[in-house]
């Protein structure tokens, strides 16, 4: 489904939900006010979900890392000693 199918569905929602939030309030005005709380609802959870992003970047490429700096060090240990033969 496209994405832009997800975002209209998603906005629909949002002023569905605006008229449920104050009867009293016109609805231009109450839509506005919800989707402005949402957006910043909306904001706080993809920062947040970056944040997490991050870390588990930072940890993924310091742990594949390892391995290749353990077989570097084999690698030196070995050929030191026999660096004139091999």
């Amino acid at each position: 489904m496209p994405s832009t199918a997800i975002d209209r569905r998603g906005l629909l929602g949002l002023l569905a939900g605006a008229a449920v939030l104050s009867p009293t309030v016109p609805l231009g005005c109450a839509a506005a006010v919800y989707v402005s709380r949402r957006a910043g609802i909306f904001r706080e959870e993809l920062s947040r979900s970056n944040r997490d992003l991050e870390n588990f970047a930072y940890v993924a490429s310091h742990d594949l890392k390892a391995p290749l700096r353990n077989i570097d060090n084999l690698a030196e240990v070995l050929f030191d000693p026999f660096g004139e033969i091999v």
